[in-house]
């Protein structure tokens, strides 16, 4: 099941600080996507945190993408996160949306 508390948490962040979110960048010196958003907010780090890396550090030291971790930490798939994650014109109402329909699916599905 997908971490929908985390997603919302991601949601939060974007909405008190719409400045530091950036849908069509991973991660741009100090905004960043909404993948990254839910990466900082589990605890990754940035392995250049002023750069356009998009590798970060997990809690646990492993590096990874942006994406994979994000995936990781909402326990979920990329099919699940893709329209989230891969489409740059989502605004913040587009996201909440998408996340309302995961967790709508979720709640059908048990």
């Amino acid at each position: 099941m997908a971490n929908i508390e985390l997603m919302r948490l991601a949601l939060k962040e974007i909405e008190r600080e719409p400045e530091t979110w950036d849908q069509s960048d991973w991660h741009c010196g100090t905004s960043c996507c909404f993948a990254g958003k839910v990466a900082m907010i589990s605890g990754a780090t940035w392995l250049h945190p002023l750069g356009d890396d998009s590798r970060v550090m997990t809690p646990d030291g492993r590096i990874m993408t942006v994406s994979d971790y994000a995936i990781e930490a909402m326990e979920t798939d990329d099919t699940t996160v893709f329209p989230l994650f891969y489409s740059c014109g989502n605004d913040f109402d587009r996201l909440t949306r998408i996340v309302d329909g995961i967790e709508q699916e979720q709640q059908e599905a048990s």
